[in-house]
């Protein structure tokens, strides 16, 4: 089902399924940057960004602004737009606040607005809301609500900026894609009557969903509603760009800090740790931590699970990583193929991260990591490896650990396991084993 050509360019990945030299998106940006020559709609933050003053931003919406398990349950578009702004204005120490809470609409933004946004004092305010707001909100009270907010906005002297949002999959009663339509329509129509600058985000995702719908649909859409991070990068790239008037490449925001952050802290601290093992080997989870870390105690639950696909895995989620205390969740992938449309590929891979990752960085601490049908099967065959590629790309995209084994290694599971732990560390400047900058699969 899966080919090199459903790979997005956000993936980091080259047409070799290699990930792309640090190096490289450097060149990218500093061309980007170059090449340059519109300015920006928010004069004053621009203006401020340049003479490298302090600058603050507010993301100011709901589930889709906020840091759920969508992308991971780490980050959102509000931290890749400041990994933007940093190389474009060196000088200028940038804050971005993330003021996105699930559930929320621009009715209940309004009673928020002091807390959140304004008590930060921010010079500049990034509006996105929409989605809830269509599930029994006129389309005339959402343009008055967000009208609202804009006033209070400026009356504080900081610019705002519009956005719409993601389109969606026709699943839901609630939203059904001709409202979310007309309630883009309304963001639009009042960024023209205010004179106010507003990414279309919107447009873009439906841009996409034309000239490559199986990336729209399984790697930019991690639910019905909610886009993967990699979606996001999305939202950060046209962000970035109506503050400066640089469109970045979507490749440039990626997530630079390590994919198990918190399991590294306590690795690192010598503390013990409860590990979950699902469709893998406890064994090979044991051999590659002790070889990174053997001085730390590891205990190991290991639930037998032989998925053939990923569908099968999907329907067993719920049962199979239930747990409430454990720190990490390995997780081995089948290897077999299944050719499923797009829509039901995302519903399975929605299933497996739902049930697996916390709903938010609030909520559980588990982390979680994919590990590769090439791991633990080095003889793949051509439309096997096509499907590991997939995968490898899906993990990137909602910012989970994706475990790979590289073309022509011969390693044990166990030892391209180790290898990733250690990069994970060198990432995270945590000095262990023999860390290096070179990739430890190839």
């Amino acid at each position: 089902m899966g080919s090199r050509d459903t790979l997005p360019s956000a993936s980091l990945l080259n047409p070799d399924g290699e990930v792309i030299a640090v190096r490289t998106i450097v060149a990218l940006l500093l061309v980007a940057s170059a090449a340059s020559a519109q300015e920006g709609g928010l004069p004053n933050v621009l203006q401020r960004l340049r003479a490298g003053n302090p600058t603050c931003v507010v993301c100011f919406g709901d589930s889709i602004t906020g840091v759920y398990y969508h992308t991971g349950s780490r980050i959102a578009y509000p931290d890749l737009v400041k990994q933007g702004l940093r190389p474009l204005f060196p000088q200028a120490p940038v804050e971005v606040f993330n003021a996105g809470i699930s559930g929320n609409t621009a009715t209940a933004g309004l009673t928020r607005i002091d807390k959140d946004v304004l008590a930060h004092k921010p010079h500049l305010v990034v509006v996105m809301y929409g989605m809830n707001d269509l599930v029994g909100t006129p389309r005339e009270t959402f343009a008055e609500n967000l009208q609202q907010i804009l006033g209070r906005v400026r009356d504080s002297g900081a610019e705002v900026l519009l956005c719409t949002q993601n389109s969606i999959f026709p699943t839901d009663p609630g939203r059904p894609p001709e409202r979310l339509a007309e309630f883009t329509q309304a963001i639009r129509d009042l960024g023209r009557e205010t004179r106010t600058p507003v990414a279309d985000c919107y447009a873009e995702y439906e841009r996409i969903r034309q000239e490559d719908p199986r990336r729209w649909a399984v790697m930019l859409m991690g639910h019905d509603i909610h886009p993967t991070l990699d979606g996001h990068r999305v939202f950060a790239q046209l962000i970035v760009e109506q503050i400066t008037g640089t469109k970045l490449p979507v490749e440039t925001f990626t997530n630079s800090s390590p994919l198990i952050p918190r399991t590294l802290q306590k690795l690192r601290a010598g503390k013990s740790l409860k590990v979950t093992v699902v469709g893998l080997e406890g064994e090979v989870v044991k051999q590659a931590l002790a070889a990174v870390f053997p001085e730390v105690k590891v205990a190991v639950d290991v639930r037998p699970f032989a998925a053939p696909s990923i569908p099968a895995l999907a329907a067993q989620a719920a049962k199979l990583f239930d747990s409430t205390d454990d720190d990490l969740l390995v997780l081995g992938l089948p290897r077999q193929p299944t050719p499923l449309p797009a829509e039901q590929w995302m519903h399975c891979l929605f299933e497996l991260t739902y049930k697996s990752v916390p709903f938010s960085p609030q909520h559980r601490q588990r982390e979680v990591v994919w590990v590769l049908p090439s791991v633990t099967n080095p003889d793949l065959s051509p439309v096997e490896r096509d499907h590991d590629q997939l995968l490898r790309a899906r993990a990137h995209a909602g910012d989970l650990g994706g475990v790979f084994r590289a073309a022509g290694d011969r390693r044990p599971a166990a030892e391209v396991l180790a290898a990733w732990l250690r990069e994970q560390s060198w990432i995270g400047g945590i000095a262990h084993g023999h860390a290096s900058p070179k990739h430890p699969n190839g």
